[in-house]
């Protein structure tokens, strides 16, 4: 594995497997398991994420409507980044305004008198980095139509015991949604067809292309959100550069949930081959887990959407698509196919004098979060929830349509988005940007000839001074992940990378090569990461 990793130290995250029994997670900034002595006032809870249990577990993210569709369940989990209060006692924990009794993790017998007699109750348990407040409702409540839970820190100070401000989880069945949501009604809508007038599309996208529904992601707006316009509105896009810590975090080896990780990426169009979603070691094959690479296909480029300065900065599009309640388009052109009403709750909006088009959302503003009346902007830190997809190569080089990798040419896409959140509270201290250089010599047709040797010189700028500040005297440091997915490094004759002030520069040099009587391509994918300290 070639991993150059200048001091940099990832957060651990671990689960708690005492309890069969669903786990919520919040999202948050890092956990301190330590009470502080000398506060003031009670430690506000922080909410990481939502889990159950099961091998691997399953991360249950929060619905456009707010809650979380977590019944039947025994217990709920809530994961907690916020610091640890010091003592089990010193929280209020609340189902539907009644209050719950704490009770040890190892006192059975007090867990059993409660249950029988259709109480519930609630367990802690501290971790290195983090911790459960795990909620169990009463028998009566575990399969019924939801609840409320608060949570609220204690401080006791003198005679007089402050509270924090309430953290609530608002618990429903997995089955029910308050508002339908884009993932739910935006696949397999039918074929596309040419007519008289034109051609005539779904707006929809093939299931079969789907990596994995509801996964959340985090990252910068490389640019304001803009709409797909021509003869109808097709969709409002969103271009994110992931933030690999929160990725690490969800996703990673030691991260909330392994479920990514144990995936496969089924290809477009989806008679490809399967590739693992997770990323391995170019040297022997081993797995590293979901990373950046993970996220990142060789058409994964933010010059795609023309950010200035950033085109071989990695980005994942989120795309929201817009609901036509009737045929929308121009003679001879396209056009969209209606579909009635649209589903309760969501709202028509016109841009570029489309109508017809309904949204779950006003998308150019966020769901929940920060400044909610703001439109979205470049440089927004971010948390997006939608459906991971793989879209197809459009005309992308088809060097990569080959071998291990055919069908995997092209982009991974967050299609739709089915709800996006601006989270400055979320942005991590350290700011890290990433890149990517993509080179690919293809075999050329017999005799033919062409050029046995490819290279390839790349910048990849770091994120701006506003974004990502820099502490003074630092300077930019970065690591390299080689994807050995896509690479053959016996074919690489050299990639070297030299910091150049605020950016890298990346030469790769590959060569075709000849195995088994067989041609193969020269090979090589990697991406890098960018911070300042």
């Amino acid at each position: 594995m070639t991993l150059r990793l200048r001091r940099q130290s990832m957060p651990r995250w671990v689960f708690a497997t005492s309890v069969a029994v669903l786990t919520i997670v919040i999202l948050g900034a890092a956990a301190t398991c330590e009470g502080s002595s000398q506060s003031t006032e009670p430690i506000k809870p922080i909410l990481k994420a939502i889990l159950h249990p099961g091998q691997p577990p399953t991360l249950v993210a929060r619905n456009l409507g707010g809650e979380y569709g977590v019944l039947p369940s025994v217990s709920v989990f809530l994961r907690l980044e916020s610091a640890w209060p010091g003592n089990a006692e010193l929280m209020k924990v609340a189902i539907d305004g009644t209050l719950l009794q704490w009770v040890r993790k190892d006192d059975i017998p007090t867990q059993q008198d409660l249950a029988s007699r259709g109480l519930g109750y609630y367990l802690v348990d501290v971790r290195p980095d983090d911790y459960d407040v795990i909620v169990v409702p009463a028998p009566s409540q575990r399969t019924g139509s939801g609840f409320a839970i608060e949570l609220r820190n204690l401080l006791q100070a003198g005679t007089q015991t402050k509270e924090s401000a309430p953290i609530s989880v608002e618990v429903t069945p997995a089955a029910s949604k308050k508002i339908i949501e884009p993932s739910d009604v935006f696949f397999d809508c039918g074929s596309d067809y040419q007519a008289i007038d034109g051609k005539h599309y779904r707006n929809c996208k093939p299931g079969a292309s789907i990596v994995k529904r509801n996964v959340v992601l985090a990252g910068w707006l490389m640019k304001d959100p803009f709409t797909n316009c021509s003869d109808y509105c097709e969709d409002m896009h969103y271009p994110l550069m992931v933030d690999p810590l929160f990725l690490a975090k969800f996703y990673g080896p030691k991260g909330v949930t392994s479920e990514l990780a144990t995936g496969r990426l089924p290809g477009n169009p989806d008679s490809a081959p399967d590739l693992r979603a997770d990323d391995v070691s170019e040297s022997d094959g081993s797995s590293r887990g979901i990373d950046l690479n993970s996220m990142t296909l060789p058409g994964n480029f933010c010059a795609d959407f023309d950010v200035i300065g950033f085109d071989r900065s990695t980005c994942v599009v989120g795309e929201l698509n817009a609901w036509h309640d009737k045929d929308t388009g121009r003679s001879f052109g396209t056009w969209v196919v209606g579909r009635g009403p649209a589903p309760a709750g969501w709202v028509q909006i016109t841009f570029s004098g489309d109508s017809n088009a309904f949204w779950p959302y006003d998308p150019r503003k966020p769901v929940r979060g920060d400044a909610l009346n703001d439109p979205l902007k470049e440089g927004d830190y971010v948390v997006m929830k939608g459906t991971l997809w793989q879209d197809g190569a459009h005309g992308l080089s088809p060097c990569w349509d080959l071998g291990p990798t055919e069908g995997h040419n092209a982009w991974l896409e967050l299609h739709p988005v089915d709800w996006i959140e601006r989270r400055n509270d979320l942005k991590p201290q350290k700011a890290i940007a990433s890149g990517m250089i993509e080179v690919c010599n293809p075999v050329p047709p017999p005799g033919s000839g062409g050029d046995p040797v490819a290279d390839q010189s790349i910048v990849i700028n770091s994120l701006p001074a506003d974004v990502a500040p820099r502490p003074d005297g630092s300077t930019l440091h970065y690591d390299e992940l080689i994807d050995g997915r896509f690479t053959d490094m016996a074919g690489v004759d050299f990639h070297t990378v030299t910091v150049v002030g605020d950016r890298l520069e990346v030469k790769v040099r590959v060569h075709r090569r000849t195995e088994n009587g067989k041609e193969l391509p020269g090979r090589f994918k990697a991406v890098y990461r960018l911070w300042w300290e």
